[in-house]
């Protein structure tokens, strides 16, 4: 079996250091975040950039976000070029802290496009 193709949004202090390691562990990995500076040292390590969320999940099969807040999840996920409008993937991972209302929300949409999002944030109580 062939590994997929990975995709990483939000290359900041958290999501460069997870990206490079998948890198690392041999995982083709199309990356996107709207600072240059964070995506270019990635793209020379091996990775493909992509210009948007949704690009990435044109090319990617498993889409992984590290976002700094809720609002910046939602539109990665379900904004008018975000992930869910990509093609290709069908599983979303969120890493960010986003809170439950969130997570639920895109959980759902994610869903009824016959689509996974999963959120793997903190427990919240």
């Amino acid at each position: 079996m062939t590994q997929p193709v990975l995709g990483f949004v939000g290359l900041g202090q958290m999501g460069s250091r997870m990206a490079l390691r998948l890198l690392e562990a041999g995982y083709s990995l199309v990356v996107c975040d709207r600072v240059e500076a964070s995506v270019a040292p990635l793209v020379a390590a091996g990775a493909r950039r992509a210009e948007s969320p949704r690009e990435v999940a044109d090319l990617a099969d498993v889409v992984l976000g590290s976002l700094p807040t809720p609002d910046v999840v939602r539109a990665v996920a379900l904004g008018a070029d975000g992930v869910l409008q990509g093609q290709r993937a069908r599983r979303f991972i969120d890493l960010s802290t986003t809170g439950p209302r969130i997570a639920q929300q895109v959980g759902a949409a994610f869903a009824e496009a016959g689509r996974v999002a999963l959120d793997l944030s903190p427990i919240h109580i």
